[in-house]
């Protein structure tokens, strides 16, 4: 269980930092 939960976690950081890095190219072409 603690093995899947470093895996989420590890899974929604790198999601955040896409998110991040994405955004305001997105907003740039809005």
């Amino acid at each position: 269980m603690l093995f899947l939960h470093k895996a989420m976690n590890k899974f929604m950081h790198e999601i955040l930092g896409l998110f991040i890095i994405f955004t305001p190219i997105l907003e740039i072409n809005i």
